[in-house]
């Protein structure tokens, strides 16, 4: 099925941003598939982040791997 440009535009705009809405949420919300919606954010020129940002776990998990990053870049070591 053809989805317009300004469909698209708006899709990526609600994937990206600091509101943004997981790739599975928007997906069954807006009934495209899970496969075309990075294609678009790539499209855009936009790389689609690993994590969802509405997923509190990963943030955590994030936060502490950037925490122990930062520390062995710093020199502190583990």
């Amino acid at each position: 099925m053809p989805y317009s440009e300004k469909f698209k535009r708006k899709i990526v705009q609600n994937l990206t941003g600091p509101n943004a809405i997981s790739v599975p949420a928007l997906s069954k919300e807006v009934d495209v598939s899970q496969t075309t919606l990075p294609k678009w954010l790539r499209n855009a020129g936009v790389t689609p982040h690993p994590e969802y940002p509405n997923n509190d776990e990963n943030w955590k998990v994030r936060l502490i791997e950037e925490g122990f990053m930062r520390r062995m870049w710093n020199g502190g070591g583990v």
